[in-house]
């Protein structure tokens, strides 16, 4: 029976221990942390949870620490300094704060993609004989969010964008040709970001504003040929994109996304040839209208910091 007891108290004190070493909390004068210590000393302790990576957290910052049951284990000694109340047992019911979480705050930073452009096939106004055809398209430009929360974020982007808009079979000096604008746009975005660990989905809005006036360009065997009737104003499209975070340091975090991204308005508009004669001369005419698509990869690096 005295065995059988012991055994019991033996497996109550290490339950008791193990709650204590992996489930702590511990408080800042603006943000809370649960997890389990991994380390700490006088200047400094480390706290890791299962879903984020290992945040370190200066002693002078700390508050207090609880332990799984809300009792406290560590006060940051002004606190038990200016405490008037008679001493007792501190048994506390711990708010519905966030959980922990690198992100939190502003992060300014750079970002460049590379994918492929092509007219959606669905969306867009094709004249007679003509088809999508898919050019390169890249860009590069500064990249910020504010994450409100260690989870959501909204997020902003300002840059160079080069988009070569691509048309098969187009007609141009009498004959049907391959050809594209040669497009340069100063995009700007604005989208809402979603995290689950290192991970985080993104839908949102990008305006391309059209930087130069670019001809419709048909390179042929013997020369190029250029028509500037066509109308190409800035057009509107939504975007997602599905990436990840992977912190470098405590404020740097580097990251890749693949983003998928479709125009509401056309990228393209005008009257197109569908009908020539011997001479070149134009018969008849169809509407052009080009919803753009496109698919690219995005990398890039954020510093979380600057403006806390």
């Amino acid at each position: 029976m005295k065995s059988t007891l012991s055994w019991i108290s033996i497996l109550l004190l290490v339950q008791a221990f193990s709650q204590s070493r992996y489930a702590e909390t511990v408080f800042t004068s603006d943000a809370r942390y649960d997890g389990e210590i991994t380390r700490q000393n006088e200047k400094e302790l480390a706290i890791k949870n299962k879903n984020s990576p290992e945040v370190v957290i200066p002693r002078e910052q700390i508050t207090a620490i609880y332990d799984n049951d809300g009792n406290v284990t560590w006060s940051h000694p002004s606190i038990v300094k200016n405490d008037q109340t008679p001493e007792k047992e501190t048994k506390l019911e711990l708010p519905s704060t966030e959980a922990t979480g690198p992100y939190r705050g502003w992060h300014v930073g750079v970002a460049g993609a590379f994918g492929v452009i092509w007219p959606s096939g669905i969306f867009s106004s094709f004249p007679l004989g003509t088809t999508p055809d898919y050019r390169v398209a890249y860009e590069v430009g500064a990249r910020g969010a504010w994450y409100y929360s260690n989870q959501n974020a909204l997020t902003f982007g300002l840059g160079y964008a080069r988009r070569n808009v691509p048309i098969s079979g187009i007609i141009e000096g009498g004959n049907a040709n391959n050809g594209y604008w040669p497009m340069d746009y100063l995009d700007a975005r604005v989208g809402f970001r979603s995290h689950a660990g290192i991970f985080f989905f993104e839908p949102g809005i990008v305006t391309a504003i059209n930087l130069t006036n670019a001809p419709l360009t048909v390179e042929t065997a013997s020369r190029t040929l250029t028509n500037s009737t066509y109308r190409t104003p800035a057009y509107v499209a939504f975007y997602i994109s599905v990436g990840a975070n992977f912190p470098v340091t405590k404020q740097i975090f580097a990251f890749a996304a693949a983003r998928v991204e479709h125009g509401v308005t056309p990228a393209v508009s005008g009257d197109a040839p569908t009908a020539t004669d011997v001479n070149g001369k134009i018969l008849s005419t169809a509407p052009i209208n080009l919803i753009m698509f496109s698919a690219s990869l995005e990398l890039g690096v954020l510093y979380n910091g600057l403006f806390q």
